[in-house]
């Protein structure tokens, strides 16, 4: 069903299904959405593409859950949509989803980090330091 008519159910996962990960009242829920989700996430492939970037930050925040069965299934999913998060660099978001459901600009931002570090900001440090800070070259020398 979900091959066939993937836009409808994507749209009904990301909107019932997505909050059910961080439900922190029922297990048995979280459980299920993770199930669901590694399952879309096997059948689908290539076709989450335009989803990916919507599923994988849920995703990451269920990866230290306490449940053991919610880690392995959730994990699992987040592994094989990391690679295809890429893809969907140069993707319009799916059309039909409402602007809840679209991304956030904060999971945006963390994406476009995780996928090229060259887009993280500069941390600066509270405390001043005495040191010179060696920068390791391309090369991998000093």
């Amino acid at each position: 069903m979900a091959i066939s008519t993937t836009l409808d159910v994507m749209g009904s996962v990301i909107e019932n299904v997505e909050p059910m990960l961080g439900d922190i009242t029922s297990i048995h829920s979280k459980q299920g959405a993770g199930m669901l989700v590694s399952l879309l996430v096997q059948g689908l492939g290539i076709e989450l593409v335009p989803y990916g970037p919507l599923l994988v930050v849920p995703l990451l925040r269920c990866m230290s859950d306490s449940d053991h069965s919610v880690r392995q299934s959730v994990t699992h999913s987040f592994e094989t949509l990391v690679p295809l998060l890429p893809l969907a660099c140069g993707v319009s978001p799916p059309v039909g989803l409402s602007e809840h459901q679209s991304r956030s600009q904060e999971d945006v931002k963390f994406l476009e980090q995780l996928i090229d570090n060259s887009h993280i900001d500069n941390y600066k440090l509270s405390t001043k330091l005495k040191v010179t800070l060696r920068r390791i070259s391309k090369e991998g020398q000093i």
